[in-house]
């Protein structure tokens, strides 16, 4: 099982990659968060009202390194810059890119230019981690924590995620779960906990933290199979069909999606008629150009057989009566 994540924040950006969940977990504990008053109120120019996005969603800024910000940063008076806001968007767009050397020179500039924001050793974390530097991506989050004053969601989840790379799962787990308790749009915190809860099958946990992403993203597909499949395991076939329903007419090009809505029809709920007409649905999408994947199996023999299955049967008598009107060359009514 993977993880997948990736998130923006409004002026801020940030990335996750593809993890192998490998250790056992344990669940989240409350903890009292450490807060340095003075610092939240520093930071807090930097920190306000952001919203945690899908990465892409804003769309705004282009990974390029402004020529000023490779020179040291001018003398100024208190208070924040003007060029901080124009660098994150830079950065942002540099990490959708994966251009880390970008995002590093950035991550310098916007250091030297605003000491008091976190920004700038945020975007450090996020490229010594890619460039598989993890002792730095920590020591970098942290300095960004304490330059939020202590209590960023975002920051604890961009720790937990390396310490997860790091073998640390019980630790991991925990600072997640106190960042979604922090950050409630965090959603790919919520998706980092239920895939680990599902995969080690503690499946109230893993559907309270899918249904937690659902709430705030819909169509969230990732969300929509992982709870189909909570629910198919708790029973629930036709939750876990209605799931793959929405999943389907979220994401009509998935073929496994298709397949997955078919079986359970078929086979949990035994409704040959409804997964017939999904068959028939799916085929049509093929032949449409909608789908460029194609199943491993003869769909065209499936759904006749199926036609077959689900046909009317004529009684064995009428059906006798009528080879016998036909060879006597009489009308049977």
């Amino acid at each position: 099982m993977r993880i997948w994540e990736q998130r923006t924040i409004r002026l801020s950006a940030f990335v996750t990659f593809s993890v192998l969940v490998a250790a056992c977990a344990s669940g989240p504990q409350k903890k009292t968060e450490t807060v340095d008053a003075e610092a939240e109120k520093r930071s807090q120019i930097y920190m306000a009202n952001l919203e945690v996005e899908p990465l892409g969603e804003t769309g705004s800024g282009t990974c390029a390194v402004p020529s000023w910000a490779l020179k040291p940063a001018p003398a100024r008076g208190s208070g924040p810059s003007k060029e901080w806001p124009r660098l994150v968007a830079h950065a942002n767009a540099c990490v959708k890119a994966k251009i880390w050397r970008n995002v590093e020179i950035l991550g310098y500039a916007l250091g030297r230019a605003d000491i008091d924001s976190p920004w700038g050793a945020y975007f450090l974390s996020l490229a010594a981690e890619a460039s598989g530097d993890r002792a730095r991506a920590l020591w970098m989050i942290d300095l960004a924590q304490k330059k939020a004053g202590g209590r960023s969601g975002l920051f604890m989840y961009q720790k937990g995620r390396i310490l997860f790379e790091l073998g640390e799962t019980a630790q991991a787990m925990e600072l997640v779960g106190r960042a979604v308790q922090l950050e409630k749009r965090l959603t790919e915190g919520h998706l980092f906990l239920a895939r680990i809860y599902h995969r080690d099958l503690e499946l109230e946990r893993a559907a309270k933290h899918y249904q937690a992403v659902l709430e705030a993203d819909g169509k969230n597909f990732v969300a929509l199979a992982g709870l189909a499949e909570v629910k198919l395991a708790q029973g629930a076939g036709d939750e876990a069909a209605a799931l793959y329903a929405k999943l389907v007419a979220a994401q009509p090009s998935g073929l496994q999606n298709w397949l997955r809505l078919a079986y359970i029809q078929e086979t949990v709920q035994k409704n040959p008629a409804e997964a017939l007409n999904t068959y028939r649905n799916l085929k049509s999408s093929i032949e449409k150009g909608q789908i460029k994947d194609r199943p491993e199996f003869d769909l065209a023999a499936r759904i006749k057989a199926l036609e077959e299955s689900t046909a009317p049967r004529v009684p064995a008598a009428k059906a006798a009566s009528v080879e016998g009107g036909k060879e006597d060359g009489k009308k049977v009514k």
